[in-house]
């Protein structure tokens, strides 16, 4: 796998991750003791590569920087010295651990996290990708039945109501067979707006408030 392979699959590259690449071949090609390194290996290791390279590329990219610049844009225009003071104690690379059913479904990363006590404000960013992309497509809990259109039963009132289960993606909104990206793959929901509690107590974030979607490039 060339770094041309990799530029062509994530843009960018992280320039790390390619000298990390270009070492661990150049490892391998110098090796002695690898001379049982067969074809079948070399691909899973790059499968694994590209793996690792995907979930680096997608932290990278989507953090708060770009939620503040692409989705959300009000406190740049309305609140600028807010925005500046979470993008001044912006904090990345930041120590954690998955565990619970989640973590054998999804990789789940916290990209950066901001606190900023003279604002009052604590801000921080969640990713999910499912692990097996080729056997889940993995959407937020909250693009499911948004239009409220969902009843027990049909009311001759409202002529939108349904007792079908609605899903919002971006070839557009109804049954989960109908638009999902791939309905060949088993729909996986995730719910990233449950509560958020401080440490290991019980407390919870004040006036806590979420937003949570799935972007074009698949991750929620």
């Amino acid at each position: 796998m060339r770094e041309i392979d990799l530029n062509q699959a994530f843009k960018p590259t992280p320039e790390v991750f390619s000298r990390r690449v270009e070492q661990t071949l150049r490892n391998i090609g110098e090796e002695k003791k690898m001379k049982r390194f067969t074809a079948k290996t070399a691909a899973l290791s790059m499968a694994l590569l590209i793996a690792l390279a995907g979930i680096a590329y997608a932290a990278i990219h989507f953090g708060q920087p770009w939620y503040y610049d692409n989705r959300f844009d009000a406190y740049q225009k309305y609140e600028p010295k807010k925005y500046q003071a979470i993008m001044d104690s912006l904090q990345k690379d930041l120590p954690q651990e998955v565990t619970g059913p989640a973590a054998a479904l999804v990789s789940l990363q916290v990209p950066d996290a901001a606190w900023v006590p003279a604002q009052g404000l604590a801000t921080l960013s969640m990713l999910a990708q499912p692990l097996d992309e080729k056997a889940y497509e993995l959407h937020s809990l909250w693009e499911m039945d948004v239009d409220g259109a969902l009843v027990g039963r049909i009311d001759p009132q409202e002529e939108d109501s349904r007792v079908d289960h609605w899903l919002w993606t971006e070839k557009g909104h109804g049954l989960p067979r109908d638009v999902m990206l791939d309905p060949g793959k088993k729909l996986l929901l995730i719910d990233l707006g449950g509560e958020m509690y401080i440490g290991d107590t019980q407390a919870t974030l004040p006036g806590y408030s979420f937003d949570a979607f799935t972007t074009k490039e698949g991750p929620v």
